[in-house]
């Protein structure tokens, strides 16, 4: 399923014009796609300024993605694994420890190559970008703690100065 930029910015507006109505002091908007990032911070910000006067903040928070994925990089990169972007090592970890069901590890194969960094996705023909075979359950578990721990720090900070 995919949202055009327009769409993805309402259905997240009207859930937190919603959350507002209900009583949320609070509307932590987060993602986990690096083309929704920008979108986020902005209307995070338009509606804090929006609604800020009334008692309600609502923020943009970014270390659980930004940040870890820069720290899952330096760790596949420092221990030898191969280049991967979409579908790849990382991804198919974390998946495979969200849920094993969704990973069916005799069907892991080799993707397109990796562009240069910050050239957009190149999936090719299985939207796999780089090697994800040595994935693992494992890593997986390893990477969503270095999330939560990182978007937990950064929610607390947030929530704690906005005071």
């Amino acid at each position: 399923m995919n949202l055009s930029a327009d769409a993805f910015s309402r259905v997240n507006e009207d859930v937190a014009e919603s959350m507002v109505r209900t009583g949320f002091k609070y509307i932590i908007f987060m993602g986990d796609h690096d083309q929704n990032q920008p979108l986020l911070r902005t209307l995070a910000s338009r509606l804090d300024e929006k609604h800020r006067a009334d008692g309600v903040r609502v923020f943009f928070s970014s270390d659980s993605y930004a940040k870890t994925n820069k720290e899952i990089d330096e760790y596949l990169r420092a221990n030898g694994y191969p280049p991967s972007r979409h579908g790849g090592v990382s991804d198919t970890s974390l998946t495979w420890a969200a849920n094993p069901d969704y990973v069916h590890p005799d069907r892991i194969v080799v993707g397109a190559p990796v562009p240069p960094a910050g050239t957009p996705l190149s999936l090719g023909a299985i939207g796999i970008e780089g090697d994800p075979r040595r994935a693992s359950p494992e890593l997986g578990k390893m990477f969503l703690g270095w999330k939560i721990k990182n978007g937990t720090a950064e929610i607390r900070n947030l929530v704690g100065t906005s005071k």
